[in-house]
């Protein structure tokens, strides 16, 4: 049985990645994540009930919609840096 092609679009070469698949997060990126997890966690009780309402975005959400928009219709893959797991509340 032959191989059959399903969505060229998703096909990952070095030229359509070209490190653009790489989403560094900046110090206001990792200071507006602390201060939306602050929020969370006087405002929630329960991590399940966290919603764009209580963990609060407002210059880092839409820069993550766009991503989300890519990993479902672009590249399909990407790399976030900067993430600090050790930050101050975690």
């Amino acid at each position: 049985m032959a191989l059959q092609e399903l969505e060229r679009h998703c096909e990952w070469t070095a030229e359509t990645m070209a490190g653009g698949y790489v989403w560094p997060l900046s110090s206001d990126d990792l200071a507006e994540i602390d201060e939306a997890l602050a929020h969370a966690k006087a405002h929630v009780g329960h991590v399940l009930d966290i919603t764009p309402e209580t963990f609060p975005l407002p210059n880092l959400g839409p820069r993550l919609a766009g991503l989300a928009r890519e990993l479902i219709d672009g590249r399909g893959v990407a790399l976030v840096r900067g993430v600090d797991i050790g930050g101050p509340g975690r």
